[in-house]
């Protein structure tokens, strides 16, 4: 399984946060150090705390599609 969950919950979330801190300084312009004392424990707590439901999700995905280990195709076989 490796990395995957972390990843996608890295891009997703981030995406999230993104968003959200350009509609708060949009919108409020608050002072720099506000944006980091908000966003960053934010976004660490959503990874955190949504990492073991991805990694659930994963698992049971790769499970019901039968994911296997990935293996390379010999020269003029069919695949």
């Amino acid at each position: 399984m490796g990395d995957g969950p972390a990843a996608f919950l890295i891009l997703i979330v981030g995406a999230l946060v993104t968003a959200l801190a350009v509609i708060t300084e949009v919108k409020a312009h608050p002072p720099f150090w506000l944006h980091i004392l908000l966003w960053a424990p934010l976004t660490i707590v959503a990874v955190m705390g949504l990492l073991r439901i991805a990694k659930g999700t994963l698992l049971i995905l790769e499970y019901r599609n039968k994911a296997r280990e990935g293996t390379l195709a010999r020269p003029g076989s069919a695949s």
